[in-house]
């Protein structure tokens, strides 16, 4: 799989468990760099050792739980020193409980990611997973987050309430294609994930927050998709 991106965006680097056994260790590499490691993954949590010292701080699963398999890998702040070819390896649980010995010996994913600085403003390549970071203003609690679309209708892109998504009245078009990057919100990131992207995504995107502390609302907006 081949992902564009320019300088300062967060890319999602797709991966997927090839079957339903539970991942105990997840490793990205770079083969062309020394040491290798993008990113290991072990014990729930990242483990720096061995770790490419420009990937420090700059990378994380999407999804540590990782449900229904995804082991992608967010890279944010890319640069162009970041392109090339990463391999997604993973260390699986035996049915009967025994962990096997080795990684897998070749990768279960390849992905090549190509950094760019933009010339002329043209539309998303298609196909590409990109990620918008956005932090808004919040209370001590946020209970709903709308992003939506005016110019669509109907113009809701995502719904999150009750700690998940809502489809009702999203549209169409972006159904299973948007995610939070991070359902915990953790110092408040509210950043929305939408893969794939298409010419049809260009537009507008906001952000409203409803939060728990005063029943108010804060309006945030994103920078147009160009």
């Amino acid at each position: 799989k081949n992902i564009s991106a320019v300088p300062g965006q967060i890319v999602s680097l797709p991966c997927r468990l090839p079957n339903n056994k539970p991942a105990v260790v997840v490793q990205w590499t770079r083969p062309d760099l020394e040491p290798e490691y993008v990113l290991l993954f072990r014990d729930e949590q990242p483990d720096p050792e061995n770790q490419h010292p420009s990937f420090r701080k700059r990378v994380e699963l999407q999804d540590r739980r990782m449900e229904d398999g995804d082991v992608s890998l967010l890279l944010s702040n890319v640069t162009t020193n970041d392109t090339g070819t990463y391999e997604c390896r993973v260390f699986q649980r035996e049915a009967t409980g025994r962990k096997r010995r080795t990684l897998t010996s070749d990768p279960i994913w390849t992905v090549f990611l190509d950094v760019a600085p933009p010339t002329d403003p043209q539309p998303s390549s298609s196909g590409s997973n990109v990620l918008h970071g956005l932090k808004c203003p919040s209370a001590l609690m946020i209970v709903i987050i709308v992003y939506f679309r005016p110019d669509l209708e109907p113009e809701y892109v995502l719904l999150f309430r009750d700690e998940q998504p809502d489809p009702e009245n999203q549209h169409p078009s972006f159904r299973k294609r948007v995610e939070l990057q991070d359902r915990r919100m953790e110092d408040g990131d509210v950043s929305l994930l939408l893969s794939n992207v298409t010419t049809n995504d260009t537009g507008t995107y906001e952000c409203r927050l409803f939060t728990k502390i005063n029943d108010g609302e804060n309006i945030c907006k994103t920078t147009p998709l160009m």
